[in-house]
């Protein structure tokens, strides 16, 4: 049985504070700022120290931006990169202290609006801590061409209605010799609801960071995730609603976020996607020759060569083509056979890695990669069928976690997704059963490896389309992207510091319109496009989607 508690704000203990991400066009601070500025009648105060990106902090509720976030080493975090800027909200710090409700609610928003436009910011990455993230959440509604990305913290979802409105506007009523000025922010809360069309409609990258001993975490993350369950959560562990902001492991969730997110500013993007030439589809096969594609890999060694390879039941071979599907070359695979082919990768040296790694009722006991010298093509006419293959080496491996199989009743040890770096081979599981996939190494790819698993990613809910989806992954050029497809959007994970753990960063998720991209088995990096392939025999290309902060495809 969950207790319930009612619903009561009794602020934060001048630690808990909100944070704004924000990127400016052209401001430089050289050195710590103090200024104010009069915001419709109400003088606002701020304070701005580092060099950089612009970070906006918005502090929560009966606390101010100097003490909330000097105090809990958050400042000390970013400026050493970033242009911190924290605001003193109104009723709070330095600022004006109004009475009346009417001076709070939406107008505590544009406050966050009028001190970018003071300060010469264009957009902003907007978050905020408990009563901020109520204003980021609003801000993400009413202003979203202010905004790039946006970290909700300790706070989730507050609804627009009469109810919530209602309930804000009583409660403080209650309270005995009530400071004025509390009080009247605490009845304008609710014009900082979101209804939850205008919350599933909200395109802004946005992470939420909670608590785990939060009571919030409850009341209003979990009905915020389960509106929008591609939003990332990192739960903070072992910390309350006041103290995660004290905690490292939250500056270190802050200062990741911050990290990974694009450095263009939207007019930057949008004159990109001015520029961009969308052909959907980019390509197709030739069906009669590949009928069914389940992966996609672009060779490292020869330039604009493309590899992939047909699904189970079809014969053992790879296929050269260019990135509009045209067949360059056929290659048999000679002395094995295509029990489940799902995957392809290829390291610096010339190889190529076959995965015959499907597993769907996660019974298999002859798991396997197969290793071949990737052919020259060079000696080849173009569609010519060459000598079969010679297999260099076979990487058979099983799950630790998988003990006797087969297992009927955990169905999570199917795979479409192998992928080179720095060295190693990995592997992401494809789960039936669960909601997510798990990441594996092959260590120094010797045959008969037992994989342990080394981090894992959930995509949501059951009920959420993209749930255990994981049909294809690979690495960016660069080493810094890992993108990871399923059916209906490709999760972006930025390379964290946390070793080969590819899946500790918050992702970057693109949604797909299934009904054009249809059942998406490859994806391979092109430079920094996304070259994605489907059973159906086409081929769609995302174009730039980190520098042009993609939302969606098409």
């Amino acid at each position: 049985m969950v207790q319930r508690k009612s619903w009561r704000w009794t602020g934060i203990g001048g630690v808990a504070c909100g944070l704004a991400l924000g990127m400016a066009v052209s401001v430089a601070a050289v050195q710590a700022e103090s200024g104010s500025f009069d915001s419709d009648g109400v003088t606002i105060h701020y304070q701005v120290e580092g060099v950089g990106e612009p970070v906006l902090l918005i502090h929560g509720y009966r606390a101010s931006g100097s003490v909330n976030w000097q105090l809990t080493g958050v400042t000390s975090a970013l400026k050493d990169k970033y242009q911190v800027i924290t605001i003193d909200n109104r009723g709070h710090g330095k600022s004006g202290k109004p009475t009346d409700p009417a001076e709070y609610g939406r107008n505590m928003v544009l406050d966050q609006v009028r001190l970018m436009d003071h300060l010469g910011i264009e957009s902003a990455h907007v978050a905020g801590y408990s009563m901020g993230g109520m204003i980021t959440l609003r801000m993400l509604v009413d202003h979203p061409e202010r905004i790039r990305s946006a970290a909700i913290c300790g706070m989730g979802w507050t609804k627009d209605d009469e109810q919530t409105r209602a309930r804000f506007a009583a409660e403080p009523a209650a309270d005995t010799g009530a400071n004025p000025v509390h009080v009247a922010v605490r009845q304008a809360w609710g014009e900082l609801g979101v209804s939850q069309a205008a919350l599933e409609e909200i395109m802004v990258p946005m992470i939420t960071i909670v608590g785990d001993r939060d009571g919030l975490y409850e009341r209003s993350v979990k009905p915020l995730r389960e509106v929008r369950p591609d939003v990332p959560l990192v739960l903070i562990e072992g910390a309350t609603h006041s103290g995660a902001p004290l905690k490292l492991s939250f500056r270190e969730a802050l200062r990741t976020w911050i990290d990974q997110q694009p450095e263009s500013p939207p007019e930057t993007r949008a004159a990109m996607a001015a520029e961009v030439e969308v052909r959907v589809p980019w390509g197709r096969f030739d069906r009669s020759v590949i009928n069914e594609s389940s992966a996609l890999q672009k060779s490292r060694i020869q330039e604009g060569v493309f590899w992939t390879l047909n699904d189970s039941g079809n014969a053992a071979a790879l296929f050269a083509i260019n990135d509009t599907g045209e067949i360059l070359g056929s290659f048999d695979v000679g002395g094995v056979k295509n029990v489940d082919w799902e995957s392809l990768a290829t390291d610096d040296q010339g190889h190529l890695y076959i995965g015959d790694v499907g597993n769907n009722a996660s019974r298999r006991r002859d798991l396997v990669v197969y290793v071949v010298d990737e052919p020259d093509l060079s000696f080849l006419e173009r569609g010519t069928r060459s000598p079969p293959l010679v297999i260099r080496d076979r990487l058979e491996f099983s799950y630790a976690e998988q003990s006797q199989p087969p297992d009927g009743r955990v169905r999570d040890f199917d795979s479409e997704s192998i992928f080179w770096s720095g060295g190693n081979l990995y592997l992401l599981t494809k789960e039936r059963t669960q909601t997510g996939t798990a990441l594996y190494r092959f260590d120094r790819n010797q045959a008969g490896t037992s994989l342990r698993q080394l981090g894992r990613f959930d995509f949501g809910d059951l009920a959420h389309p993209t749930r255990g989806t994981a049909t294809a992954a690979d690495v960016s050029p660069d080493g810094r992207y890992l993108a990871v497809l399923g059916y209906q959007a490709v999760f972006i994970f930025p390379r964290s510091s946390q070793g080969d753990n590819f899946l500790s960063s918050p992702p970057y998720r693109i949604a797909l319109n299934q009904g054009v991209t249809k059942q998406c088995e490859g994806l391979a990096w092109d430079g920094m496009d996304l070259l994605i392939t489907n059973e159906q025999g086409e081929i769609h290309r995302l174009t730039r989607p980190i520098e042009r902060s993609l939302s969606g495809y098409p």
